[in-house]
């Protein structure tokens, strides 16, 4: 859903520049997504682990397993999105 937006930003920057050249546009479009693509990367890759080699133990694996690796994900992914942005420091690139 997310890496869905990365791409939605960059058809945007084409479709909608401003006072931007188009070409300028899609150069801002295409680092914004690209940032927000390379953030869900590793979140991709665990989800991917998870339903390799996790959920095919989900039948005999107790239901407090199951919660708790749910709601362990929501915390990581929670704390990656909504928490470290507005503790770590502000530069510009």
């Amino acid at each position: 859903m997310i890496e869905s937006m990365a791409g939605l930003i960059l058809g945007a920057s084409i479709l909608f520049p401003g006072t931007y050249s188009r070409l300028d546009s899609f150069k801002s479009g295409m680092k914004t997504g690209l940032k927000i693509w390379l953030s869900t990367l590793p979140f991709t890759v665990a989800a991917g682990f998870l339903e390799g080699f996790v959920s095919r133990y989900s039948n005999i694996m107790p239901n407090f397993v199951s919660v708790g690796i749910i709601l362990l994900t929501l915390g990581l992914i929670s704390w990656y999105y909504l928490i470290y942005p507005f503790r770590t420091p502000k530069f510009e690139i």
